[in-house]
């Protein structure tokens, strides 16, 4: 199908279905912000520093989580 017509086709998913689909996707964010801050504190822990790596996965992590929340709601807005 084409873009345009997906867009126009209503979603008829059950209200669960789509609570479901929305938690999927806020738990994914959250652990896109999560993740490399963890990635960061077990390079902290090898390599004997104190957070730098820890501080710059929670920044790039947040950053990327954030720019995802955008596209989804720029997304969502644009659909209604």
């Amino acid at each position: 199908m084409l873009k345009d017509e997906e867009e126009m086709q209503e979603d008829v998913r059950s209200p669960v279905a789509k609570g479901l689909a929305w938690s999927v996707t806020i738990s994914g964010i959250g652990m896109q912000a999560l993740l490399p801050a963890l990635l960061g504190l077990w390079l902290d822990f090898e390599l004997g520093t104190r957070v730098i790596f820890m501080l710059s996965g929670l920044f790039l992590g947040l950053i990327s989580a954030g720019t995802q929340l955008m596209r989804i709601l720029k997304n969502h807005t644009a659909s209604r």
